[in-house]
Protein backbone atom coordinates (compact mmCIF):
# COMPACT_ATOMS: atom_id res chain seq x y z
CA UNK A 1 0.00 0.00 0.00
CA UNK A 2 1.33 3.43 -0.95
CA UNK A 3 -0.08 6.41 0.96
CA UNK A 4 0.03 10.09 0.00
CA UNK A 5 -1.10 13.31 1.68
CA UNK A 6 -3.35 16.01 0.18
CA UNK A 7 -0.38 17.54 -1.72
CA UNK A 8 0.50 14.09 -3.08
CA UNK A 9 3.64 13.78 -0.93
CA UNK A 10 4.45 10.25 0.16
CA UNK A 11 3.36 9.48 3.75
CA UNK A 12 6.17 7.48 5.42
CA UNK A 13 5.47 4.06 6.89
CA UNK A 14 4.55 4.25 10.57
CA UNK A 15 2.37 2.63 13.21
CA UNK A 16 -0.40 5.16 12.55
CA UNK A 17 -0.25 7.06 9.26
CA UNK A 18 -4.00 7.13 8.62
CA UNK A 19 -4.47 10.74 9.85
CA UNK A 20 -2.10 12.14 7.19
CA UNK A 21 -3.21 9.85 4.37
CA UNK A 22 -5.55 11.22 1.69
CA UNK A 23 -4.70 8.94 -1.26
CA UNK A 24 -3.88 5.22 -1.01
CA UNK A 25 -2.88 2.92 -3.85
CA UNK A 26 -2.39 -0.80 -3.52
CA UNK A 27 -1.91 -4.00 -5.44
CA UNK A 28 -2.35 -7.54 -4.24
CA UNK A 29 -1.48 -10.68 -6.18
CA UNK A 30 -1.60 -14.39 -5.63
CA UNK A 31 -2.09 -17.84 -6.98
CA UNK A 32 -4.29 -20.78 -6.13
CA UNK A 33 -4.63 -24.49 -6.75
CA UNK A 34 -8.23 -25.59 -6.21
CA UNK A 35 -8.80 -29.26 -5.37
CA UNK A 36 -12.32 -30.43 -6.15
CA UNK A 37 -14.25 -33.64 -6.04
CA UNK A 38 -15.78 -34.23 -8.51
CA UNK A 39 -13.29 -32.84 -11.04
CA UNK A 40 -12.22 -30.55 -12.59
CA UNK A 41 -9.59 -29.01 -10.37
CA UNK A 42 -8.05 -25.68 -11.37
CA UNK A 43 -5.22 -23.19 -11.09
CA UNK A 44 -5.73 -19.44 -10.79
CA UNK A 45 -3.63 -16.29 -10.82
CA UNK A 46 -5.14 -13.07 -9.55
CA UNK A 47 -4.28 -9.42 -9.09
CA UNK A 48 -6.19 -6.68 -7.30
CA UNK A 49 -5.30 -3.03 -8.02
CA UNK A 50 -7.04 -0.57 -5.69
CA UNK A 51 -7.21 3.13 -4.84
CA UNK A 52 -8.91 5.16 -2.15
CA UNK A 53 -9.40 8.88 -1.56
CA UNK A 54 -10.38 10.76 1.60
CA UNK A 55 -12.73 13.42 0.25
CA UNK A 56 -13.47 15.06 3.60
CA UNK A 57 -13.80 14.13 7.27
CA UNK A 58 -17.14 12.42 6.52
CA UNK A 59 -16.70 11.17 2.94
CA UNK A 60 -14.32 8.57 1.46
CA UNK A 61 -14.28 6.82 -1.91
CA UNK A 62 -12.51 3.67 -3.04
CA UNK A 63 -12.30 1.53 -6.16
CA UNK A 64 -10.77 -1.86 -6.89
CA UNK A 65 -10.69 -4.25 -9.81
CA UNK A 66 -9.90 -7.87 -9.01
CA UNK A 67 -8.72 -9.75 -12.11
CA UNK A 68 -8.61 -13.56 -12.08
CA UNK A 69 -7.35 -15.99 -14.72
CA UNK A 70 -8.40 -19.60 -14.08
CA UNK A 71 -7.25 -22.77 -15.89
CA UNK A 72 -9.19 -25.96 -15.29
CA UNK A 73 -7.69 -29.43 -15.58
CA UNK A 74 -8.73 -31.29 -18.72
CA UNK A 75 -11.73 -33.50 -17.95
CA UNK A 76 -13.49 -35.60 -20.60
CA UNK A 77 -11.50 -33.78 -23.29
CA UNK A 78 -12.63 -30.33 -22.09
CA UNK A 79 -10.11 -27.77 -20.88
CA UNK A 80 -11.87 -24.61 -19.71
CA UNK A 81 -10.07 -21.26 -19.41
CA UNK A 82 -11.73 -18.25 -17.73
CA UNK A 83 -10.88 -14.58 -17.24
CA UNK A 84 -12.92 -12.62 -14.69
CA UNK A 85 -12.84 -8.92 -13.84
CA UNK A 86 -14.82 -7.43 -10.96
CA UNK A 87 -14.63 -3.61 -10.84
CA UNK A 88 -16.14 -2.27 -7.60
CA UNK A 89 -16.65 1.14 -6.05
CA UNK A 90 -17.62 2.28 -2.56
CA UNK A 91 -18.54 5.72 -1.29
CA UNK A 92 -18.35 5.82 2.50
CA UNK A 93 -20.19 8.37 4.70
CA UNK A 94 -18.92 8.47 8.29
CA UNK A 95 -21.75 9.59 10.58
CA UNK A 96 -20.60 12.78 12.40
CA UNK A 97 -19.75 12.14 16.04
CA UNK A 98 -21.84 15.20 17.05
CA UNK A 99 -24.94 13.34 15.81
CA UNK A 100 -24.09 10.46 18.15
CA UNK A 101 -23.48 12.50 21.31
CA UNK A 102 -19.76 13.25 20.87
CA UNK A 103 -16.47 11.56 20.06
CA UNK A 104 -16.61 9.14 23.02
CA UNK A 105 -20.12 7.95 22.09
CA UNK A 106 -19.12 7.53 18.45
CA UNK A 107 -16.07 5.45 19.49
CA UNK A 108 -18.26 3.25 21.74
CA UNK A 109 -20.66 2.69 18.83
CA UNK A 110 -17.78 1.72 16.52
CA UNK A 111 -17.68 4.99 14.55
CA UNK A 112 -20.67 4.04 12.38
CA UNK A 113 -20.72 4.71 8.66
CA UNK A 114 -23.00 4.15 5.69
CA UNK A 115 -21.47 2.61 2.56
CA UNK A 116 -22.90 2.92 -0.95
CA UNK A 117 -21.57 0.01 -3.00
CA UNK A 118 -21.68 -0.92 -6.68
CA UNK A 119 -19.96 -3.74 -8.55
CA UNK A 120 -19.93 -5.52 -11.89
CA UNK A 121 -18.60 -9.00 -12.58
CA UNK A 122 -17.67 -10.04 -16.10
CA UNK A 123 -16.47 -13.54 -16.93
CA UNK A 124 -15.12 -14.65 -20.31
CA UNK A 125 -14.56 -18.32 -21.10
CA UNK A 126 -13.37 -20.44 -23.99
CA UNK A 127 -16.49 -22.63 -23.52
CA UNK A 128 -19.75 -21.44 -25.00
CA UNK A 129 -22.53 -20.77 -22.51
CA UNK A 130 -20.23 -20.15 -19.53
CA UNK A 131 -19.51 -16.44 -19.99
CA UNK A 132 -21.66 -14.07 -17.94
CA UNK A 133 -22.07 -10.53 -16.62
CA UNK A 134 -23.55 -9.73 -13.23
CA UNK A 135 -24.23 -6.41 -11.46
CA UNK A 136 -24.65 -5.65 -7.76
CA UNK A 137 -25.43 -2.53 -5.75
CA UNK A 138 -26.27 -1.95 -2.14
CA UNK A 139 -26.23 0.22 0.93
CA UNK A 140 -24.50 -1.06 4.07
CA UNK A 141 -24.35 0.11 7.66
CA UNK A 142 -20.83 -0.37 9.01
CA UNK A 143 -19.21 -0.16 12.45
CA UNK A 144 -15.74 -1.05 13.66
CA UNK A 145 -13.62 -0.96 16.77
CA UNK A 146 -9.86 -0.64 17.10
CA UNK A 147 -8.43 -2.71 19.92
Amino acid sequence: MFNFDRDFNRVPFSGSSSAATVWSFGFGAGGQRRFRSPAPQSYALFGVPSASYVISEQWNASVSMPITGRWFDTTDGINQRNLTIEPAGVVDYVIPSAWLGGADSARLLGNPAIDFFTMAERNWSNLSGTAYTQYRAGIFFKTGWRL
